[in-house]
């Protein structure tokens, strides 16, 4: 979202108002920057990663006839567990109501799902060491920024960053 705004090189209409998106990425990013606790960044040598979670997500393709629900799901492998540890759930119908409509919804679900793994597996990734794999690139891109363009996904985001 700021650095969306950053580079834009030919602002149409309100591209640099501050909208209900941009004002809940600048919240958070104050957040973090307040309250969230400091943490080494250890440069001087590579290690092994404890944990490494994949996400995925699934949500009907609207064009077939298909009427399953949306669905989210990960497993953790963990170096210091002798087995990897998994879960799925259902996205509850109060969740999808908060979200803007789209064609498909695929994107708050895949989203839905790293967050989920990150409640789910808290005690175990607790400082630790984890590698996050999402199933989604949009998602990731969304994730590592920190922010979108939609209200949402920031709100998702947020939660997502909060439990990091």
């Amino acid at each position: 979202m700021i650095s969306e705004r950053q580079y834009l090189r030919f602002p149409i209409k309100n591209e640099f108002a501050l909208d209900a998106p941009l004002q809940a990425v600048l919240e958070q990013w104050k957040k973090l920057v307040t309250s969230g606790p400091p943490r080494p960044i250890d440069l001087i040598c590579s290690k092994p990663a404890d944990s490494v979670i994949f996400t995925d997500g699934f949500t009907p393709d609207p064009r077939s006839s298909e009427k399953l629900p949306d669905r989210v799901g990960a497993v953790i492998f963990d170096r210091r567990r002798r087995t990897p540890v998994q879960f799925t759930a259902v996205i509850p119908e109060s969740v999808k109501r908060r979200w803007l409509q789209r064609t498909t919804q695929i994107v708050p679900v895949e989203m839905m799902a790293a967050v989920l793994a990150f409640e789910t597996f808290a005690d175990q990734i607790r400082g630790a060491d984890v590698i996050l794999l999402i199933d989604s690139e949009a998602v990731e891109g969304a994730l590592v920024k920190g922010c979108s363009s939609r209200e949402d996904l920031c709100q998702v985001i947020s939660i997502l960053w909060d439990l990091a």
